[in-house]
């Protein structure tokens, strides 16, 4: 009989082989990107910059965890927050564009710390367009759409992805803030590297085998300006074993990596291995440990003030049964908003993430940890340890933009407040990619990134996804503009 841990594998290596059919897409979309100057006329309009701009008349939820505030108004001046307080006790600029936004709900633009650009969703297919340019930039409005303001890519192909977040920066391309830790760094065929084709692993990977590479590949990187560090240091489980790296090495990573001040965070997958992330002087954990926590680990992640990304959303998207998979492709929000070659790919039933929902056994490993994954959470949290909003956007079923709002409802689910879920998407998250002075929070100062809402999300937190306004650096998103139906 062949062991759960076995098949994994045997599915992975197919992916692998699949991966192989699109790796020359992947690499010309980054050959396009590199002469990518700017955004197609037709999209590059998408924000209205008004210098001058009024909120009126809505419930604020600032972001910080501090009680709602009725009849706020919010001034914005070129793109920034000028000044928050209730109607009638501050003054509001003559001849600035007013939204009056009575009846509804003003929070600060949701932030996604855990996505991967480069892959759209689909599993992948056998179909390379996934890794196409156009799916790309279509994704990164998706979050735009859906209220996401600011993003971290927690490994992409380095150049592809750098690039990317400069044209944003330099507003050539439509989407929301950008961050990236640009490759992941690994072992020697460990994950992610171990099922990629070589091509993709050498841009999305860095391999290290000694100490004497630690230096080179994080002072490289540094270099190249990348905005954190990601390391996986995981050796599987009993579903899939795979190399890890070294521990020596992890401490040298995250030595080297606060020598440059880079922030690192740490992929783990398991209980030991995310006390070794921790001890080592890992600023944040992904994924965390999908067995159960100790109150020894609690402790090192609350005293130490090491951020939690539970990634919940991608460990439930594993969990699902395969009979909901056309339900979830059937529904509005999907069809409005996901790429139609994330669509087609995903109706085929084709791919690996396919293939785990035909093994029973791999289905009951992920809804078991789905579970402890859970508890882990409310654990983790009743305890002080400081939750962030991380979806693991571009895996199987996990859709850029719309993934961020099913990880607020999975928090609640897991024991958070609407509020505190919130706080988690917003300036718990700023506070994890070190931007808490210039975004996160709806006060004087900081970024003018807005989500108006109908409806009130500390009742029901899926409110969150009524969107009727989103504002990014002062400019007011044309959400009907974002997407051409055909793609």
């Amino acid at each position: 009989m062949i062991e759960p841990g076995e098949r994994a594998l045997a599915l992975l290596k197919k992916r692998k082989r699949m991966l192989k059919l699109i790796t020359i897409c992947a690499v010309v979309a980054g050959l396009m990107l590199v002469g990518y100057r700017a955004a197609d006329e037709k999209w590059s309009g998408g924000i209205d910059a008004s210098r001058l701009l009024v909120i009126r008349g809505g419930r604020l939820i600032d972001g910080s965890g501090s009680p709602p505030l009725d009849n706020a108004v919010v001034v914005i001046v070129d793109g920034k927050i000028q000044s928050v307080f209730p109607e009638g006790k501050g003054r509001v600029p003559r001849g600035a564009k007013v939204i009056d936004a009575a009846g509804r709900t003003l929070m600060p633009g949701l932030i996604d710390t855990h996505v991967h650009l480069v892959i759209g969703s689909a599993g992948p297919t056998l179909s390379g367009q996934e890794y196409m340019l156009d799916r790309v930039l279509h994704d990164l409005r998706a979050y735009l759409y859906w209220g996401v303001t600011t993003i971290r890519s927690a490994g992409d192909m380095t150049d592809m992805i750098l690039r990317l977040r400069d044209n944003e920066r330099g507003g050539t391309i439509v989407g929301p803030h950008l961050l990236a830790v640009g490759p992941t760094i690994t072992c020697e065929g460990g994950h992610p590297a171990r099922f990629l084709p070589r091509p993709i692993a050498a841009e999305a990977t860095r391999e290290l085998k000694s100490r004497e590479e630690v230096k080179p590949v994080v002072d490289a990187l540094a270099a190249q300006k990348v905005d954190m560090i990601k390391v996986v240091y995981d050796g599987g489980s009993q579903w899939a074993r795979f190399p890890k790296l070294r521990l020596d090495l992890l401490k040298a990573v995250i030595e080297e990596a606060h020598l440059n001040g880079l922030r690192v965070s740490v992929h783990t997958w398991i209980l030991s291995d995310l006390k070794d992330a921790v001890r080592s002087g890992a600023d944040g954990v992904e994924h965390g440990a999908t067995d159960a926590l100790d109150m020894e680990a609690i402790q090192l992640l609350r005293d130490r003030g090491v951020f939690y990304c539970p990634t919940l959303t991608v460990i439930e998207s594993n969990a699902r049964p395969l009979k909901d998979v056309d339900a979830v492709l059937a529904r509005e929000d999907v069809r409005s908003t996901v790429s139609l070659v994330i669509r087609d790919g995903l109706a085929k039933h084709q791919g690996y993430a396919f293939d785990m929902k035909r093994d029973r056994d791999l289905m009951n490993y992920f809804s078991a940890a789905f579970k402890t994954c859970q508890q882990n959470v409310r654990l983790a949290f009743e305890n002080g340890v400081k939750i962030v909003l991380g979806t693991d956007a571009g895996e199987p079923m996990v859709f850029h933009g719309l993934a961020s709002h099913d990880e607020l409802r999975l928090l609640v689910a897991s024991g958070l407040s609407p509020m505190d879920a919130i706080v988690a998407g917003t300036r718990t998250a700023a506070e994890y990619l070190g931007g808490a002075k210039e975004f996160g929070t709806i006060e004087a100062g900081k970024r003018a990134d807005i989500l108006i809402v109908d409806g009130n999300p500390l009742d029901d937190i899926g409110s969150t996804k009524n969107i009727w306004q989103v504002i990014k650096d002062g400019g007011v998103v044309d959400r009907a503009r974002l997407f051409n139906r055909n793609e």
